[in-house]
């Protein structure tokens, strides 16, 4: 099953996919994550857990930029998931994407 959700005035698109097994699912992130992206990313923790899945991977392989909105609010999601008991990976991050993560500390 894929389903999706986006800020296309911006050029932002978060996709989700499942893993056969249904308690996994791949997040794909494209485009420009900025401030309306953001509050997209945020609005994800809600999605994910009514899918009750114990596993989520972010693929950034998609992601040609971030800024400090949008990679802070990535960041405060992955641990927001841990702290609901989920097991959170990031795979795929771009160089451009990885300056501004480092950035942040």
């Amino acid at each position: 099953m894929s389903d999706s959700a986006s800020d296309r005035s911006r050029g932002f698109l978060i996709g989700y996919w499942f893993a056969g097994d249904r308690h996994s699912v791949r997040i794909s992130l494209a485009g420009e994550l900025g401030p309306g992206g953001a509050e997209l990313v945020g609005a994800c923790r809600t999605r994910i857990r009514r899918m009750a899945v114990t596993s989520v991977c972010f693929d950034l392989s998609a992601l040609r930029g971030v800024d400090d909105a949008g990679a802070r609010s990535l960041a405060d999601l992955c641990r927001a998931l841990r702290l609901d008991g989920m097991k959170v990976d990031v795979c795929g991050m771009q160089t451009a994407v990885r300056s501004v993560v480092a950035d942040l500390g």
